[in-house]
């Protein structure tokens, strides 16, 4: 919903995530490790009232959490 954030952890792969949201609009890519074995993932902080565009560019696994939040924090 909108009243949650959210954390997404690229496992592997690559993609481009688009943020908009009050005074914000960012753009991440994100290019991770071949495999879950082979590294450290990258991760993504998104916050409550925000709207999010992934753009998949090659086979990606990612991991989320997402929890009912104040909007206090900045996407990073």
């Amino acid at each position: 919903s909108a009243e949650d954030e959210m954390a997404m952890v690229l496992l592997s792969g690559h993609l481009t995530m688009e943020i908009a949201g009050p005074d914000v609009e960012q753009r991440w890519e994100l290019r991770s490790r071949d495999s879950v074995f082979a590294g450290a993932p990258s991760a993504l902080y998104l916050p409550p009232h925000h709207t999010y565009h992934m753009t998949v560019h090659a086979d990606s696994d990612c991991a989320y959490g997402r929890a009912p939040a104040s909007g206090k924090r900045r996407p990073r």
